[in-house]
């Protein structure tokens, strides 16, 4: 798969249930009204790498190339040539 270079950001994805943990934690608490408060898991992944976790657990090889530009019409174009979807050309180019 062809992707935009944004795939080698940084994140630390948290599991749903660590989330609605935090969430109990500082609900309906006056002290925690009108802060921010910022999560994430202790790992720190890019999203290609998560992308590929995820294929992995689910037993799927996957190859994904970063390039520096993609742009919608760029990644139209790819739908169409790895996937069976169609395409309305109106509008996008």
């Amino acid at each position: 798969m062809v992707a935009p270079r944004w795939l080698k950001t940084k994140c630390q994805p948290i599991g749903i249930r660590n989330v609605i943990e935090y969430l109990n934690g500082v609900m309906l608490k006056p002290e925690t009204f009108h802060q921010t408060f910022d999560i994430g898991g202790t790992e720190i992944l890019t999203y290609k790498q998560m992308l590929m976790g995820f294929a992995k657990v689910r037993g799927l090889k996957r190859l994904i190339i970063t390039v520096p530009v993609l742009t919608p019409k760029l990644s139209s174009l790819w739908l169409l040539l790895v996937t069976s979807t169609t395409f309305r050309w109106r509008g996008v180019w």
